[in-house]
């Protein structure tokens, strides 16, 4: 066997120094890290029970929330599971406007933010990993293997292999009972629709480089390889029913076992945050944010456009929202 050494010299004026290259591999502990991309106008507190829930059952240790805005209902559910010490909320807050004087000679920021914030999110939040395995997945989205729990899965996959991640196929699935009637009871049997949307994947921390929303973007060894999982990404959107899509059976489901008891863990934590009363959900939220974003969509110019921004105005009108921190600071270069 043979072993290359790499070095690297340093002229420092009449003296040259010869450093010893070599790559070091961020430490890491076990376990398995969520990663939420910033979150705007989120309502459907239910979604985020039965995520977290979802994913602490398939070996989640971690969640890193990047967060804009949410209804208060939602705010109150992510602030149980950081008092848990389960979540960290990371604030995402909007850019301050510049003073009105100047404020026509330059774009409007928070307008042109999105995808940019996006991929910015994502690359942020992989540098806080601590744990071993790692993932990025919005709150209607949960990752499961064919057999057994995630992070057991994938830890065995990846250990002693050239596997960096692991690409698992979008089904959408809807429940018999809706969820957002706060009845959980269809979680157990989802229905699985016959469409299908773009994967998602989980990766080893520790050599991940540079990553993208649906596919593991470059890792710092090129030696090193995405694989197809033997699994599912059940992605359970809220207008899945309203899609009218015809339904099928697969063998994927939520939990690696015992879905009553992890069901009625989910209503007991619902009863929990809410103290009993659990509030009523209201579609206003959601389609007032779908009418702004189909406004949006259609625009001619390539102009990377963030809802976070243009549909502000609307959306204050539906609810009163619960905004990221910000500090009152605006700095334009000249």
């Amino acid at each position: 066997m043979f072993f290359f050494h790499i070095y690297v010299t340093i002229h420092l004026g009449s003296r040259k120094v010869v450093l010893n290259v070599q790559k070091i591999y961020k430490k890491s502990t076990e376990g398995l890290t969520v990663c939420v991309l910033p979150i705007h106008y989120y309502s459907q507190w239910q979604n985020i029970i039965l995520y977290i829930e979802a994913w602490r059952a398939q070996g989640a240790t971690r969640f890193i929330v990047y967060y804009h805005s949410a209804t208060k209902e939602t705010w109150k559910t992510l602030e149980y599971y950081r008092d848990l010490g389960i979540v960290d909320i990371k604030s995402w807050p909007s850019f301050p406007g510049v003073p009105a004087d100047i404020a026509d000679k330059y774009p409007k920021i928070d307008d042109s933010t999105f995808i940019l914030s996006y991929f910015l999110a994502i690359n942020i939040c992989i540098l806080n990993i601590k744990t071993k395995i790692g993932t990025v997945a919005d709150f209607d989205e949960v990752m499961v293997p064919t057999n057994g729990r995630l992070l057991d899965y994938a830890t065995e996959e990846m250990t002693g292999s050239k596997v960096g991640a692991l690409s698992f196929e979008n089904h959408y699935v809807s429940f018999t009972s809706r969820i957002y009637t706060s009845n959980f009871s269809g979680v157990a049997s989802p229905k699985f629709n016959v469409y299908r949307g773009p994967p998602k994947y989980v990766f080893n921390a520790s050599v991940l480089a540079v990553a993208q929303v649906h596919i593991p973007d470059s890792f710092v060894d090129s030696s090193v390889i995405g694989k197809n999982a033997d699994g599912a990404l059940l992605h359970f959107r809220y207008d899945a029913e309203s899609k009218n899509l015809t339904t099928t059976e697969k063998p994927y489901r939520f939990f690696p076992d015992n879905h009553s008891t992890h069901i009625k863990n989910i209503e007991d934590t619902s009863h929990k945050i809410f103290n009993g009363s659990i509030p009523k959900f209201s579609s206003k939220s959601y389609d007032t944010l779908q009418e702004c974003i189909n406004k949006v969509i259609p625009v001619e110019d390539k102009v990377c456009l963030s809802i976070g921004g243009i549909c502000k105005a609307e959306m204050d009108k539906v609810n009163d929202w619960v905004y990221a921190d910000s500090e009152p600071i605006f700095l334009v270069a000249t």
